[in-house]
């Protein structure tokens, strides 16, 4: 799930967004959708794209900010009592903080720490950005942005910065790395000897890092190992 809040004010929640995954006799369902709150609708943004009408699965819905608190609690309350459920956030500290705000008052206890026996009823926090920092064996605090986790698991994405989406493809960037192998094994398999002896960190080239080569690479193809190679 994502939230957006106005970046010159950020207790002014203007979106949230989510994306479902549940299984009904043995299949996977998924779920998305969208809410932009009417009272914030007039707030652009300015530190980041303005991209709240563009919500790539589904018909956003507008409601008031009444309705907006009361549908998260309802979402939220309904899948919990179903049995135990897991929070996937890209970064959670902010969404967290609003999760717990008066305006959304959805929560009050959250664990961290995924233990062997889910409880009913309990509510559990996954984090892609932790995930992903321990697939590519970075052990320092720098969280990748979401655009460029999923540039890296090849997830193509389109008008990020949008509550909905974001939700989306956090959902899928989780459940493509949980669904793979043991991360040393999965680390390999995607990205082939690029680690070095006692040191797991992947190291990827420029042309990798960088949204504009990336945007390129399906027009072009990726650059050639000549152009990157430093040591020549």
């Amino acid at each position: 799930m994502d939230f957006e809040a106005w970046d010159m004010d950020h207790t002014a929640l203007t979106e949230f967004g989510w994306s479902l995954a549940r299984w009904v006799d043995g299949e996977l369902v998924r779920e998305d959708g969208h809410l932009i709150v009417k009272e914030h609708r007039i707030y652009t943004q300015k530190y980041v794209p303005n991209h709240r009408e563009f919500y790539s699965f589904g018909d956003s819905e507008v409601v008031n900010k009444h309705t907006f608190k009361q549908r998260i609690q309802d979402l939220i309350n309904k899948h919990r009592e179903a049995g135990p459920l897991f929070l996937v956030f890209h970064d959670n500290s902010q969404d967290i903080k609003y999760l717990k705000s008066d305006a959304v008052n959805a929560v009050e206890r959250l664990d961290y720490l995924l233990p062997d026996s889910p409880q009913k009823g309990e509510v559990y926090v996954v984090d892609t950005a932790d995930l992903f920092a321990a697939l590519e064996g970075d052990a320092s605090n720098n969280k990748r942005s979401l655009e460029r986790v999923c540039r890296h698991l090849q997830i193509p994405t389109k008008f990020l910065h949008n509550a909905g989406n974001d939700a989306h493809y956090t959902l899928d960037a989780m459940m493509s790395m949980a669904s793979g192998d043991p991360v040393d094994q999965q680390r390999e398999q995607r990205w082939p000897k690029r680690t070095e002896d006692n040191q797991p960190k992947v190291e990827f080239k420029d042309w990798e890092e960088d949204s504009d080569f990336s945007d390129m690479e399906g027009v072009m193809g990726p650059p050639t190992a000549q152009a990157h190679d430093d040591s020549d």
